[in-house]
């Protein structure tokens, strides 16, 4: 079941550049796919407190706060995992691209940490 494609969507959603570089190499330097690197970010974010930093609140552009995600980023996605990021983007208030957003920078940020 696991890696039947009918499991399965495509998923996008904006990112900036910068973690778009990080995905890319630490996927690279764990021996990775990206759809296994994204499944174990949503994986770590999932388990851990469910924390979304304030500036994904951010909608306005011009707030000096406001992070912007230019970057599309497309992966294959379980629709379970799919399912939980929804979860959590309605008892947040912010759409999924934000808590994706939030996984893939807490992930990185873990992985940097350790080096």
């Amino acid at each position: 079941m696991g890696n039947n494609n009918e499991d399965k969507r495509l998923f996008s959603a904006y990112i900036t550049a910068q973690i778009y570089s990080y995905i890319d190499r630490l996927s690279k330097e764990q021996e990775v796919t990206k759809v296994v690197f994204v499944k174990r970010a949503i994986n770590y974010f999932l388990e851990g407190d469910l924390e979304i930093d304030p500036r994904l609140y951010i909608t306005k552009r011009s707030d000096p706060n406001y992070i912007a995600r230019e970057t599309m980023f497309t992966v294959w996605m379980e629709n379970e995992q799919r399912e939980n990021l929804k979860i959590v983007a309605n008892i947040k208030g912010i759409p999924v691209s934000a808590v994706f957003f939030q996984c893939m920078v807490e992930y990185c940020a873990a992985l940097l940490s350790m080096k």
